[in-house]
């Protein structure tokens, strides 16, 4: 049975992505910092491995036996040398299917750093020799709970985003995209824009979330300056403060990316609705 090396097997992409493959059956080997943060995956019945991203010596063993790879790690200015470790240590064993995730905007002059960071590693792969598969989220529905704190004390969701509509996706999606991209043939040299299923605009979702709560909720518009004073104080950093308010500002101008079929296509299932999202997300929404 061929495996699968998943990273940042402890992330919300990567988890749900080993759930999925695991019951399909696959051999799934969960790549982790340390044995602590592998408990649950394990439970799964995945493989778990202790490898680092950043010690080039772990990886190696971690690639051992593993056909595919997907590569996932969190957001970071590191992310190009880390997945560079990867690739190279990927590079020494027989010929592998990488499946990246990167983002929708990803490219050499994209505006904002993330999309920049992912084209540099997708060209690296490209020039690997190695199969690829590159998949490009949406903006996640998962970044609105950072606004549940304002949700349950005030009933506001603050955001630069005008009355601009996108097709925001949740993780699940991205994970059953990403497990098909590995279980089936077919997807080696594609690239998908992984989106939800509906544009919605900020009005809208806090109207959703006001319906699953069983409170009004209020979208309220802010400037962008207001806005990333917020996120710094909830502890984000400068650069993703700075990514996100271009990620807002596409989406207030109506130039977001359209909706995709690509998670009923490639992943073989509906997409999440915003409803839907709200709803299994209510208990962090309402609190207490």
């Amino acid at each position: 049975m061929s495996g699968i090396l998943v990273t940042g097997a402890n992330g919300k992409t990567g988890s749900e992505a080993v759930r999925r493959l695991r019951a399909a059956g696959a051999r799934v080997r969960a790549m982790v910092r340390s044995a602590a943060k592998g408990e649950a995956l394990r439970a799964t019945g995945a493989e778990v491995v202790v490898a680092d991203l950043t010690t080039p010596a772990t990886i190696g063993p971690a690639l051992e036996g593993m056909d595919h790879v997907l590569l996932v790690t969190s957001p970071s200015p590191d992310q190009v040398a880390v997945q560079h470790n990867l690739i190279e240590a990927a590079m020494r064993g027989p010929r592998r299917h990488v499946v990246k995730v990167s983002a929708v905007g990803t490219g050499p002059r994209s505006p904002f750093a993330l999309g920049r960071w992912h084209a540099e590693i997708e060209a690296e792969l490209v020039a690997s020799g190695m199969g690829w598969t590159f998949l490009r989220p949406q903006s996640y529905m998962q970044n609105l709970l950072m606004a549940a704190p304002t949700i349950q004390t005030e009933g506001k969701l603050y955001a630069p985003m005008r009355d601009g509509r996108t097709p925001l996706v949740d993780v699940r999606d991205v994970a059953a995209v990403a497990a098909a991209c590995v279980l089936e043939p077919g997807h080696e040299g594609m690239t998908y824009d992984v989106t939800g299923g509906e544009a919605v605009s900020y009005a809208e979702v806090a109207a959703h979330i006001g319906r699953a709560i069983g409170k009004p909720v209020t979208y309220v518009d802010v400037p962008p300056a207001a806005a990333r004073a917020g996120m710094l104080q909830a502890g984000l950093p400068d650069w993703l403060a700075d990514d996100l308010l271009v990620l807002y500002g596409i989406a207030a101008a109506g130039k977001s990316r359209g909706p995709t079929t690509v998670v009923r296509d490639v992943g073989g299932k509906d997409p999440v609705t915003i409803a839907e999202f709200a709803r299994d997300h209510a208990a962090a929404f309402r609190g207490g």
